[in-house]
């Protein structure tokens, strides 16, 4: 059919009047449009119809997949021609582009870290503390002294008194390779090891290494990890001589069981007495050319005397020194000898060390750590008893004296 043929429909009077009655109605609607709003272009009313088919299509699909085909699709409107005839409403051509698969962001759940205990060893020991020489003490040579540590179970089995304490390494210092606890000690408990030494001859600074050993035989070491020893550690130098208590013997306060007695005082007196001798005859036979105290207690069953001195303070590593015994020929002598002191400004009297001496042709040498008295001023007494009856009690404190 040619296009004259077209406008002829047109021209038919029926179809004239149904054309005119529609074209009437489009009037009216779009007089009505234009009181709502602006008239639309063709481009604007293309992109109307493509938004409205897409929001039919959203409606119809989940909202998801709709995002991702808004994303993955280009809109491509097909070029509108003039009809030569009544066009049908415009349609939307979507040419799809390569498609992009759109993925969601997941956590992968990370699994929760555990810790995992660690066993407790049936065997294992800790240290405390020093119970006595702590770290650096400073000893004369060739000085005995006594080391004690403090130590606890910390592990799962009880100690038996066969537990031992045994050298490792270092100064062994002349102490016995090892020493028994000679008590249980359960997991927990705490015990008190010591064990006898002596300083080297030789100034410097010692140091000996000392671990555990189980009733089988098995060794082990202290601490959390159970790789470590407990030492003792010392320092020996050559001291001097700081007091000396021949030479303030008549500062002291010299007194029996009855009160005080005079210094110096006479020999063979029944108070007692205290005198210097200055070349003691010992009960070995030997003569000493050192000075020293001679003394004796009061004469009765069970007599004392003894001699407090001013106060001295103390430092770190001080030591008591002297040689105690019966004088020569007093053959039936028995007595007792006590170091004591008195921190001044107080009235307690307490004991370092107390020795038994009979005529038995030997003497004793005495050898005190102070250390444990350090930064107090201390009221030394010297004072010696009778074990029964006095007789023959002349006894002697050969140069006793404080060293430094």
């Amino acid at each position: 059919m040619n296009t004259h043929s077209k406008f002829k429909i047109f021209q038919t009077p029926g179809l004239r009047i149904i054309g005119i009655t529609v074209l009437a109605s489009l009037l009216m609607g779009a007089c009505g449009l234009l009181r709502q709003a602006p008239a639309l272009s063709t481009d604007e009313m293309v992109a109307t119809a493509a938004a409205q088919t897409v929001q039919a299509q959203l409606t119809q699909i989940p909202l998801q997949t709709a995002i991702a085909q808004l994303t993955q699709w280009a809109v491509q409107p097909t070029q509108v021609t003039q009809p030569s005839q009544p066009a049908a409403s415009p349609t939307l051509v979507f040419t799809p582009t390569a498609v992009i698969p759109v993925t969601a962001n997941t956590v992968t759940p990370q699994p929760t870290p555990t810790n995992t205990p660690v066993p407790i060893p049936c065997n294992a020991a800790s240290f405390v503390k020093d119970v006595s020489i702590p770290d650096g003490t400073v000893m004369a040579p060739g000085a005995g002294f006594t080391k004690t540590w403090r130590v606890k179970n910390i592990g799962t089995c009880t100690w038996t008194s066969d537990y031992e304490l045994v050298y490792s390494s270092g100064d062994q210092m002349k102490a016995a390779d090892s020493v028994k606890l000679g008590a249980s000690v359960k997991p927990g408990e705490t015990i008190d090891i010591s064990i006898k030494m002596t300083a080297p001859s030789t100034a410097g600074e010692y140091t000996g290494y000392w671990k555990m050993r189980s009733a089988d035989g098995k060794v082990f070491s202290f601490g959390a990890a159970g790789k470590t020893a407990i030492w003792v550690e010392i320092k020996v130098a050559v001291q001097k001589v700081f007091y000396n208590f021949v030479d303030k013997m008549c500062d002291a306060t010299w007194r029996n069981d009855s009160g005080a007695i005079a210094c110096p005082g006479t020999e063979g007196a029944s108070s007692g007495a205290v005198v210097k001798l200055d070349a003691p005859k010992m009960e070995n036979g030997g003569t000493d050319n050192e000075a020293a105290l001679g003394v004796e207690p009061e004469h009765k069953t069970d007599g004392i005397i003894a001699g407090e001195y001013p106060s001295v303070e103390i430092k770190n590593g001080d030591r008591f020194r002297a040689v105690i015994g019966c004088r020569y020929n007093e053959k039936d002598c028995n007595t007792k000898f006590l170091l004591q002191y008195v921190v001044e400004g107080s009235s307690t009297v307490n004991t370092l060390g107390s020795w038994i001496e009979k005529y038995d042709n030997m003497i004793y040498k005495v050898d005190v750590d102070l250390s444990s008295l350090a930064g107090k001023k201390v009221h030394f007494i010297l004072r010696v008893e009778s074990n029964g009856p006095s007789t023959d009690d002349q006894v002697f404190w050969l140069q006793p004296r404080l060293m430094r």
